[in-house]
């Protein structure tokens, strides 16, 4: 499916659940996945303010340039618009590229208030060159995640709606839709990791063994929840204290993944958080809940249940004693009573 305005609308959807954002923030550097993310975010009509923000590295010196362009872009789409400057103090031993990923986020965090999501471009092929990158630098099994889609940031939230759109497409939007882009030259230095990763590595692997990155990080997941579960007992039926032994980014991998297995929507990003950091350290004599549109997790003693909804409405609640004989449907998985 080619990405389009309709194609983010459903993945933000995905992401955001029963949450209704304050803001949407793109973080827009003017580069072609920024760009495209932030036309495609106006044309998708969401009903939510958006602003534009782009963080000057002043790293090149035509960094006061790509900030004009950035903000004539966001003017032509009717977006608001900041540019904040940075200093990237490149004094640790991860290098550069993550210094500057640092004062990025020290940058956007100024910005976030309450209920605001972030917006990042990050897509098919950035999540590829993760995945090997962490493998590379033997990142162990929570490499194994690669990007995550939505995570906590400040008072907000950090998500990538085009995990899982390829580049290839996002160009093709972006020719189509006539998107005004910048081209950063340090994007062609191979001395950075995952430039050397992206021009020299991928291309290789491509030619071998075409997209077997992209999908090898849904499927490693996959199995490692497979794994856990069987561990903490059955898709419906998990074990607390077998959970508890397991990083919260493994939980909210076995979560994910049971849901799925369950036959129930995927819960979003939010609402596994909240099951992370509220649920699973509930008393243990409390009986917490948390929901979203088509299933729930439900806490009870020392297991977590995973759940379609119980708040269903009886088939016929006021005549439920009214006729011998007649059953009465109480809800999806709640069978039926009958009077006799």
């Amino acid at each position: 499916m080619a990405f389009d305005s309709d194609v983010l609308l459903d993945r933000l959807q995905a992401l955001i659940g029963d949450e209704s954002p304050a803001r949407w923030l793109v973080a827009y550097s003017g580069g072609i996945d920024s760009a495209v993310l932030l036309h495609a975010l106006v044309f998708a009509d969401t009903g939510i303010p958006v602003l534009a923000i782009h963080v000057d590295h002043g790293l090149h010196p035509d960094s006061g340039h790509w900030a004009t362009h950035a903000k004539r872009f966001a003017n032509e789409l009717g977006v608001e618009f900041i540019s904040m400057m940075v200093v990237v103090q490149n004094k640790t031993k991860l290098g550069l590229e993550a210094a500057a990923r640092e004062a990025r986020y020290r940058a956007l965090s100024a910005v976030v208030e309450a209920d605001d999501w972030v917006l990042s471009g990050h897509h098919e092929n950035d999540q590829a060159e993760t995945l090997l990158l962490n493998l590379m630098r033997g990142s162990g099994p929570a490499g194994l995640a690669g990007i995550g889609a939505c995570f906590p940031f400040e008072r907000g939230v950090i998500a990538r709606p085009m995990l899982g759109v390829s580049g290839d497409d996002i160009e093709a939007y972006a020719r189509k839709h006539d998107v005004d882009w910048i081209d950063d030259p340090s994007n062609n230095d191979s001395s950075f990791d995952r430039n050397f990763v992206r021009r020299d590595v991928m291309p290789l692997l491509n030619s071998r063994w075409p997209a077997v990155l992209a999908g090898e990080a849904g499927a490693l997941l996959s199995e490692l929840a497979d794994v856990d579960i069987a561990t903490c007992g059955h898709a419906n039926r998990l074990s607390l204290v077998e959970m508890n032994e397991l990083s919260p980014a493994r939980q909210r991998n076995l979560l994910r993944r049971a849901a799925q297995l369950c036959g129930l929507p995927s819960p979003p990003a939010t609402r596994l958080y909240q099951t992370i950091d509220e649920l699973i350290p509930a008393r243990g004599d409390a009986q917490p809940i948390v929901t979203w549109r088509g299933g729930e997790f439900r806490r009870y003693r020392d297991r977590l249940y995973v759940l379609s909804p119980l708040d269903a409405e009886p088939s016929d609640p006021d005549g439920l004693l009214g006729t011998e004989g007649s059953p009465v449907i109480l809800g999806k998985r709640l069978g039926s009573v009958r009077l006799v």
